[in-house]
């Protein structure tokens, strides 16, 4: 908890708009307020958000507003060591701004199995199961 509250915590992004607020709320909460946060977040039941696909090929894209979306059609490209990620329905994301509209991430094929022996080789942070 302590990181949030002495500033070693940046965004990933640090053109977004609103990190500063989040870190200037963050260094305000109290250990009780954090604890609760934490605790009603860890309750909220799972939702599967995006799809993972291991492949060799994705669909081709457009960006719009910061979304890669696939153009309409069939036509693939090769996905090489990128990871793509598209709304399963294009329309419900960027017309409707639906927040529970899913995703599908084609990623390289081993991606998954790399992924998991990632984490189970960092106990500290993902715990031994």
């Amino acid at each position: 908890m302590q990181d949030f509250k002495d500033g070693n915590r940046k965004s990933a992004d640090p053109k977004k708009a609103n990190t500063n607020t989040m870190i200037a709320i963050a260094k305000g909460m109290t250990d009780d307020e954090i604890k609760a946060a934490a605790a009603y977040f860890g309750s909220m039941k799972w939702t599967r958000w995006i799809k993972v696909v291991e492949t060799t090929s994705a669909p081709k894209t457009r960006v719009a507003g910061g979304l890669f979306l696939a153009l309409d059609g069939s036509e693939k490209e090769p996905l090489g060591s990128r990871i793509i990620e598209v709304p399963e329905n294009a329309e419900a994301t960027e017309t409707l701004r639906n927040p529970r509209s899913a995703f599908i991430a084609y990623v390289p094929v081993g991606s998954v199995k790399k992924g998991e022996a990632l984490a189970k080789s960092c106990g500290t942070c993902h715990g031994t199961d």
